[in-house]
């Protein structure tokens, strides 16, 4: 059963944009501040921008200067705060109890209209970041995964090491000016759930807009982050990696398609657990009995320029590629409509349950519409995509998986320490 809630998009003159989740009785809440300022948005030679404008985003501001002291006043009422980027958006967050929610948001908009971007932290949070980027060079996992992104991404992603090299020469006035390009009211969205009965919220919403206009943050050009469309590929892409370990390898398998359907999702993400969702899906339960992996991962995702099956996971090299074997064995024969009634159901019942556990909360509520909030999509109710799962048969979900998984459009890279590194590509 899915939490009781409503829902409502308000936007100011300015043309920043609110959503607003009522749960009432809620006892959480969750507040995310979103703007159009992703590593898309970012000049090629200066990528990392993004990255460290959010690194800067509790370091203080000018109603409390000394950082210790502004995250003291949010910790103190027991909320947990954080920042991330991604290829399109920097999303501000805080988790915390109902009754400190207009607290929380004052000391939000605080950070988001008055930072302060000392040239001490600018320094500190560059050598967090190098020690980031540099530990991830080390991460045979992100190795693969950062090279199928750049294979895949219609625009381009540095190489680690020159993202560390450029964002050395990247100035304060950088990042003022990236700041106030994409720090404004037209670019800027706020979402707001849980029990909204604590909060005055004509008079908060008033302040939001002021607070905006008084840092000089209103309007501004409104950052397109429309589909860049990369080069169809047409054949399998394979690339092998020397591993930094010597036990372990690793891989990662991603079916691209760019001329997908948004709806893709549903279908592929029950594809997916029939295939690998649960301790009894099939290929989890023969990985494990045949000791071949501690646990195989499989997922589906969107972005603005393709949408994607992928396969991955890690193991004693010398079992690589029997687990690599299995996991393609297992894939085509479930393309091939080798699933009996009984395995269907298992995946029907387990992914209805999954939905409506997931339903419960704010934040749950947050995550849920953020995507078609952010990207101005026509809003799904939690209870229509519990229906769209429901209705589903076998024949419909293989359809549209056949579509994703083809030779045609694999990338796989393999991370391995063997000698002879065609050795591998041979028994795969």
């Amino acid at each position: 059963m899915v939490v009781k809630h409503k829902i409502e998009v308000r936007e100011l003159n300015n043309g920043l944009r609110l959503l607003l989740i009522d749960v009432k009785g809620a006892v959480t809440f969750k507040l995310e501040v979103i703007n159009r300022g992703g590593y898309r948005i970012a000049k090629s030679d200066q990528f990392e921008l993004p990255h460290l404008l959010e690194h800067l985003a509790f370091d203080g501001n000018q109603q409390y200067p000394e950082k210790e002291k502004y995250m003291f006043e949010i910790e103190k009422r027991g909320v947990y705060q954080n920042a991330t980027t991604s290829t399109n958006l920097i999303k501000y967050y805080y988790d915390g109890v109902c009754s400190e929610t207009e607290d929380i948001i004052d000391l939000a908009l605080a950070q988001y209209c008055q930072p302060l971007f000392r040239q001490i932290d600018i320094d500190n949070e560059k050598e967090v970041i190098d020690n980031e980027l540099s530990r991830y060079l080390e991460d045979d996992n992100y190795r693969a995964g950062y090279l199928n992104l750049q294979l895949s991404s219609p625009f381009k992603w540095p190489e680690l090491k020159t993202r560390v090299g450029q964002m050395r020469q990247i100035s304060r006035e950088d990042i003022l000016a990236y700041y106030h390009k994409t720090h404004t009211s037209a670019n800027t969205m706020i979402i707001l759930a849980g029990d909204l009965s604590v909060v005055d919220l004509d008079s908060k919403i008033d302040q939001i807009g002021k607070a905006f206009e008084n840092a000089g943050l209103t309007g501004g050009s409104l950052l397109s982050l429309e589909q860049a469309y990369g080069s169809s590929q047409d054949q399998a892409i394979v690339n092998h990696l020397k591993s930094v370990r010597q036990q372990q390898a690793n891989f990662e398998l991603d079916y691209l398609l760019r001329d997908y359907s948004l709806d893709d999702r549903y279908p592929m993400n029950f594809f997916n657990i029939i295939y690998n969702g649960g301790f009894a899906s099939r290929l989890f339960e023969k990985a494990r009995s045949a000791g071949l992996s501690y646990g195989p991962s499989s997922s589906y995702s969107q972005t603005l320029d393709y949408a994607s099956f992928t396969l991955s996971d890690e193991t004693i090299a010398v079992k690589l590629p029997d687990l690599y074997q299995l996991m393609i064995l297992e894939l085509d024969r479930l393309l091939n409509g080798d699933i009996n009634k009984y395995e269907f159901a298992r995946a029907k019942g387990f992914i209805l349950g999954s939905l409506q556990r997931s339903f419960q909360l704010p934040e749950d509520l947050a995550r849920f519409y953020r995507d078609d909030f952010v990207y101005g999509r026509e809003f799904q109710s939690p209870d229509q995509v519990i229906n769209i799962y429901r209705d589903f048969d076998i024949d419909s979900i293989l359809a549209t998986a056949k579509r994703y998984i083809q030779p045609a459009n694999s990338i796989l890279t393999v991370v391995d320490s063997h000698k002879d590194l065609g050795t591998v590509f041979t028994k795969l």
